[in-house]
């Protein structure tokens, strides 16, 4: 598929393939599952995705500090430095992830939220569980997609429209197999 992004681990020889978000969010259902499966496989990578992960604090320096606290206080900043550092990797790398696979309208829609948790928080939510009209008008086109049994009809077309209706009824909050 053309619109799908191949993702290589370097670790591994694992090549594992992340849908595109389609315009409108279409295939969301598919999306979701197989981008947190991708997200929640990387090493370190859940609890940023969960909002669970706390951006580090730095440390403090005493005005009065003699000369062997403000050696310590150097180390204590280096450290926290390097937990900055690896904390913003991770933020970078699930954003970035996220964004690379989303529409140009979705990507400035949610430009500049912040953490990740947050981002991925507000793109579930801008495509699940809408309004009990929205799903009825969605069950509704859904149960009118028909096979007229004409010669040039194509079936497979008919089948991916069915497909296409029930993922968006799925995403607006509607329950498999009603």
């Amino acid at each position: 598929m053309a619109t799908d992004l191949s993702i290589t681990s370097t670790t591994s020889k694992l090549v594992t393939t992340i849908p595109k978000l389609q315009q409108g969010g279409t295939n969301w259902v598919a999306y979701k599952d197989r981008m947190e499966q991708y997200l929640l496989g990387q090493p370190g990578y859940r609890k940023h995705l969960m909002g669970r992960a706390k951006e580090p604090t730095a440390p403090m320096l005493a005005k009065d500090a003699d000369e062997s606290a403000k050696k310590a206080y150097e180390k204590k900043y280096d450290a926290y430095e390097d937990e900055m550092d690896e904390y913003l990797q991770k933020q970078s790398a699930i954003i970035s992830t996220l964004t690379s696979t989303w529409p140009d309208d979705v990507h400035q829609l949610f430009m500049g939220v912040r953490p990740a948790s947050a981002l991925w928080a507000a793109l579930c939510s801008r495509y699940e569980n809408t309004s009990i009209l929205t799903k009825t008008d969605l069950l509704v086109e859904l149960s009118e997609v028909r096979c007229t049994g004409e010669d040039d009809e194509n079936v497979l077309d008919v089948i991916a429209t069915l497909i296409k209706k029930r993922n968006q009824y799925i995403t607006a909050g509607g329950r498999d197999g009603v």
